[in-house]
């Protein structure tokens, strides 16, 4: 135990966080060797090399080998592990690209043919009530796998079993009358773009293509320098029935009768026979995904001494068709994972709990020593390292024990990159100076979780047979969906409840032995099973059930449909009065407390969790008697023996949690640890206003120094006007650190924005059809109506119904005067965009720029001139769209504004619309926005000489401002004033912000303020608040605060710093000295050494998120697609709350005095 005692405080390095690697762009020697740096002085000490969608470098090819071999070598010296990863981008299998934009090489997988290609089968029904029935299905270019014939009763079920007419298929076929039919005709479907995982021979193609070329070169590495590889993301795609060629011919060998003529069965319930057929069919299938994939890959890397990870669908309701059976894929996995949606997918962020339990469970039940989870993806740039706490204790408390995070991105500004399901919790972040106390943290949490065995009472049964039985056509019929429910919320009160329950496989309790009233299998000991009162149990499984209960083991049966068994919400009742919960919460303040226990020696881990942005007083009674020490997870050391009472064989305790802490408490412990003292605040001193404030450069990033008097900042946005937009909107000056900037990236005679429907969080820029309408009143009769139309694809415009002109493309754009189309009082105008080539997704991941062809969109500018003046209808959000046709919607008549609503992905309560939903446009942006750059309007063009405008603002602290980079002629004015630069900068008093406008004479679209306005920044004196509010909302990094103040130390007193709201992390230094380093809440440190009788200095260095910038750093090539705003937008502004920045306060140092 002293071993793991000195292990909990400095994990070994295979604890330490796992993420994923994202190599995307171009790969650099330099570059890759400087991250792992970064990566080993933080305590990451491995990851997944990951290529992503965006990568440059070619797969698989000279240069990926190249950079992977260096890699690898130069982890060695560095004493880090570098994992695998099996594919490019995901799912696995393909060995190469299946995107259409992609400069990688092709899937090598799928370039061998059909033969590797994803099947199923989709059907085709024809009802006739008899007579002569004419070649039906003659359209289609393959014939039918089967074709069955049904006869059905008047309420539209079978008569009798299925007949087989494949034979008759093409010919009349002739049928007595007076009863009705139904005919069922079943065609192969072919997915060119997805692998068939129940093909070992495909299978076995790509671990020629990728694994066995990773063993050529680094074989003598594996499982020591490089551990293991990890696949993703893999399920079975075809719906309503999966399918391989050899599916036939299996199906007859394992179940003795022929799968063909039976396929209705899997469409329609039938006759009694259906659920078997059912669950024989799905048995098959999850029999050959286990074969040709998991089994093939873990037997290869069981014989090439290498771990193998990874993780496939969590959803029950979606096992039977895409996965078969979960248990018996995932088992042969050395590491069993799941995925991690909630961070990405709910609002607020929180862990989907049913989802780590599946990878713990199948770890657990087959005596794995690990399972991981892909955590927290997609969590937005707006998540704080307090935000990760959050979730990597949630599934610490589910019993994750390797963490891969999501992600660790090699670069993040290029469009390919930007919207690749952020956050990068790399080096982007300026938490990531401080990222060696939460690798440490989860380092703490990975090592605990992996040692000793795990302590659980309960197990839920998996119904994988009877959500099978109930999965028809696709999908889940209504029992089997209650039932997949059923078993989600029982899973989810139980957690809640602080009962840790896992789920147990029918193959896990044939094997299981009773043992003193429990069933032992792998590292699990129950003593009580849950199993649905609908379980259809076979022979074998109902005689092992009826044996375990003999033995003691109890087992309870809840209701899921019908009246039989018990409710599930009484679950919990009725298994405290079996046996006394392991752990519970005795004052009502079970919400959001997560508990996992584990067995160690013959000691006793219970690792705690507060998942709340709330302070708790908890009293938890445990199952266990002895003396109970607190062990932080922050520092690996032991905080005291809490406060406690024996009740017997029980130990009630009491424990305060700070917001989102956890912290263990351990029973056995043989060294005695002193109580934990109660502390009395003798007296408060408050830091108050005013503090010399200093906004820090990059230097600061990684120095380690409270000393900084003056600092340099670049400002990277500018308000831009011209003579030809008189409305000044905010730019960012480069579209990319390294670039000139430049006016034509902004300059446009265009008012109106390029449009299109956003439904949520991605545009419509997949679809081929939208409807745009936009209704207009005229007074008086119509002059003139002069209309520039362009459109991304072929467009139709009518007018009060009727179509005035037809045409295709944008540039140049369509003219034309619809004066006499309107009329007095209200017009409708109405425009059907038709793109043959849009987008097969929501994103375009794998390219640097966006297709311009592919963007389904609008762009109209014009105005009908009556007697009151011009009405406008440019293109905008008061346009209302569809993506399905409805009768009468280029017609006046028909109202679908009144119900169009607004999409807002940035909104706390946002809600996605659904299809034929009619809704405000979204604005991509207005010309020249790329890709289709700039656009001539009524046959002009922006021409030169131009006068062009920036307006910058100077924060509160800038001495001096540096003369402007700038190509072509210019004057500066300096909050109205003119500047002369001949000293090549202007000095400024500090204390407020200053606005600096630079008029330049451009001669051509390369002229402009090429680089930012760099200032000087000096510390100023002002008040603790959000930095934004002085002239740096687009400001990620760090600012210093610092300030001087006299104390009267009391002897034998301790003095805590408490700073109050920090946002988000602090560098807490006095008198030159680094205290400590705070990265989430309670920002308080322990200061008595630090603090010194008289005078001191304090300064601290608060750090706030990547956030701020980010939100600006959409580069121009991506900015048109909704799919990328959202990632570097609304996703940020949906937690703009985080944007708010810095030291807040009140900073108040506490005298303390110890009562016991």
């Amino acid at each position: 135990m002293d071993e793991l005692l000195e292990q909990f405080q400095n994990p070994p390095k295979t604890y330490s966080p796992a993420p994923l690697w994202f190599w995307n762009g171009k790969l650099e020697k330099r570059e890759l060797s400087r991250q792992i740096d970064e990566m080993v002085d933080k305590h990451v000490f491995q990851a997944f090399l990951h290529p992503r969608a965006y990568l440059i470098t070619p797969y698989l090819e000279k240069e990926w080998w190249e950079a992977v071999g260096y890699t690898v070598e130069y982890a060695r010296q560095k004493g880090f592990f570098p994992w695998l990863y099996d594919e490019y981008a995901w799912p696995s299998g393909t060995a190469g690209s299946t995107f259409r934009y992609s400069c990688q090489k092709p899937s090598r997988v799928l370039a061998k043919g059909e033969c590797n290609m994803a099947k199923g089968l989709r059907f085709r029904e024809l009802n006739t009530q008899g007579g002569s029935v004419h070649a039906f299905f003659k359209d289609e270019p393959r014939k039918p796998v089967a074709v069955s014939l049904i006869t059905m009763d008047t309420n539209g079920a079978f008569t009798g079993e299925p007949a087989d007419i494949t034979e008759q298929y093409g010919r009349t076929l002739r049928l007595p009358m007076n009863h009705t039919y139904k005919i069922l005709a079943f065609f192969q479907k072919v997915y060119r773009e997805s692998v068939d995982y129940l093909n070992p021979a495909a299978i076995r193609d790509f671990l020629n293509f990728t694994h066995e070329e990773y063993k050529k070169r680094y074989g003598k590495d594996f499982g020591n320098l490089i551990p293991g590889i990890f696949f993703d993301e893999i399920f079975n795609i075809a719906s309503p029935i999966v399918w391989t060629d050899r599916f036939p011919e299996e199906f007859r060998q394992r179940k003795g009768y022929d799968i063909l003529p039976c396929l209705p069965y899997l469409i329609y319930q039938g006759s009694t026979h259906t659920c078997q057929i059912r669950r024989d069919y799905f048995d098959v299938l999850a029999s050959l995904y286990e074969k040709a994939f998991f089994q093939q890959i873990a037997d290869w890397c069981s014989q090439n001494h290498f771990q193998l990870t990874g993780h496939t669908e969590e959803w029950i309701g979606d096992h039977p068709l895409r996965q078969g059976n979960y248990f018996k894929t995932m088992r042969h996995l050395h590491i069993p994972g799941s995925d991690c949606h909630g961070y990405r997918y709910r609002y607020p962020r929180a862990v989907a709990l049913e989802e780590p339990k599946w990878a713990v469970s199948v770890a657990r039940m087959y005596g794995k020593e690990r399972c991981m989870s892909e955590a927290m993806g997609g969590s937005g740039w707006g998540t704080s390292l307090q935000g990760f706490k959050r979730g990597v204790n949630t599934l610490a408390a589910m019993g994750i024990s390797l963490f891969i995070f999501h992600g660790f991105y090699y670069g993040t500004d290029r469009q390919g990159s930007q919207g690749d399901w952020p956050a990068s919790l790399f080096f982007q972040n300026p938490y990531w100076k401080y990222f060696d106390r939460f690798a440490d943290y989860v380092g703490r949490v990975s090592l605990i979780n992996s040692s000793g065995v795990p302590v659980v009472d309960t197990a839920l049964y998996y119904p994988i047979a009877e959500v099978q039985s109930g999965f028809q056509n696709g999908g889940l019929a209504p029992e089997a969906d209650r039932l997949s429910h059923t078993f989600n919320r029982i899973l989810s009160n139980l957690i809640t409840h602080q009962m840790d329950i896992d789920i147990i496989d029918r193959d896990s309790i044939l094997r299981g032995t009773a043992e003193n009233g429990r069933l032992r299998v792998g590292t699990e000991s129950l003593k009580i099973l849950l199993l649905p009162a609908c379980l259809e149990a076979d022979e074998p499984l109902r005689n092992k059930l009826k044996q375990l209960s003999r033995q003691g083991v109890r087992l309870l049966f809840y209701r899921c449909g019908g009246k039989e068994g018990i409710a599930p919400d009484s679950l919990r009742e009725k298994i405290e009065e079996i046996l006394a919960p392991d752990v519970k919460e005795l004052n009502g303040e079970y919400a959001d407390l997560y508990t996992c226990h584990r067995r160690i020696k013959n000691q006793d881990w219970y690792f705690i969790a507060n998942a709340s942005d709330r302070k708790r007083e908890l009293s938890l009674r445990f199952r266990c008697a002895g003396i109970p020490v607190l062990f932080s997870v922050e520092t690996g050391k032991p905080i005291g023996t809490a406060k406690y009472e024996r009740q017997g064989n029980f130990t009630a305790v009491s424990l305060h949690l700070d917001e989102d802490q956890a912290l263990y408490v351990v029973f056995g412990q043989k060294e005695t640890v002193p109580t934990l003292p109660e502390e009395d605040p003798f007296s408060r001193l408050t830091l108050n206003n005013p503090w010399q404030i200093l906004p820090l450069d990059s230097r600061y990033d990684s120095q380690w120094n409270s000393r900084a008097d003056q600092s340099i900042l670049e400002i990277p946005l500018s308000k831009f006007s011209s003579d030809y937009q008189s409305e000044p909107f905010t730019i960012r000056v480069c579209n990319r650190k390294g670039e000139n900037g430049n006016c034509g990236r902004h300059l446009s005679l265009w008012k109106a924005a390029w449009i299109t429907r956003r439904p949520g969080w991605a545009d419509d820029s997949c679809r081929q059809t939208l409807y745009f309408r936009k209704k207009i009143r005229v007074a008086g009769p119509v002059r003139t109506a002069k209309t520039c139309i362009a459109a991304v694809g072929k467009f139709t415009l009518y007018v009060n119904g009727k179509k005035a002109i037809e045409g295709e493309g944008w540039n140049p754009p369509a003219e034309t005067d619809l004066r006499e189309f309107l009329g007095p009082g209200e017009n409708l105008i109405a425009v059907k965009v038709d793109n043959t080539q849009h987008i097969p997704g929501a994103n375009v991941l794998e390219a640097e720029t966006l297709p311009p062809e592919g963007l389904t969109s609008l762009l109209i500018q014009g105005n009908a001139e009556g007697k009151d003046g011009p009405v406008v209808f440019d293109t905008g959000s008061s346009w209302i769209s569809s993506d399905r046709f409805c009768d009468g919607w280029q017609n006046p008549a028909a109202d679908y504004e009144n119900a169009a609503r607004s999409v807002d992905p940035s909104r706390k309560d946002f809600r996605a619309a659904g299809e034929g939903e009619w809704l405000h446009c979204w604005e991509r942006g207005t010309p020249p926005l790329l890709p289709w750059g700039p656009i001539p309007l009524f046959g002009r063009q922006v021409t030169f000489p131009a006068e062009v405008r920036y307006e910058t603002t100077l924060p509160a602290g800038t001495i001096e401002v540096f003369s402007p980079d700038v190509r072509g002629t210019y004057s500066a004015f300096l909050n109205g004033q003119p500047v002369d630069w001949r000293a090549g900068s202007l000095h400024i008093p500090p204390e407020t912000s200053h606005t600096l406008l630079v008029k330049i004479r451009a001669y051509g679209p390369e002229d402009g303020l090429l680089q930012p306005i760099r200032v000087k920044m000096a510390e100023r004196s002002g008040l603790l608040g959000d930095w934004c509010r002085d002239g740096l909302k687009w400001f990620s990094g760090r600012v210093s605060y610092r300030r001087r103040f006299s104390i009267r130390k009391k002897p034998g007193y301790r003095y805590r710093l408490d700073l109050g709201q920090v946002n988000f992390c602090a560098e807490v230094w006095f008198n030159a000295q680094l205290a400590d380093v705070r990265v989430w809440k309670p920002y308080q440190t322990d200061i008595t050494q630090y603090l010194k009788d008289g005078e001191n200095e304090i300064c601290i260095i608060a750090a706030n998120l990547a956030a701020n910038a980010r939100r600006f750093l959409l580069v121009d090539e991506g900015r048109a697609l909704a799919w990328n705003r959202y990632w570097n937008q609304d996703n940020i502004l949906r937690d703009s709350e985080n944007l708010v920045s810095g030291l807040l306060g009140p900073v108040q140092i506490e005298c303390i005095r110890t009562k016991n």
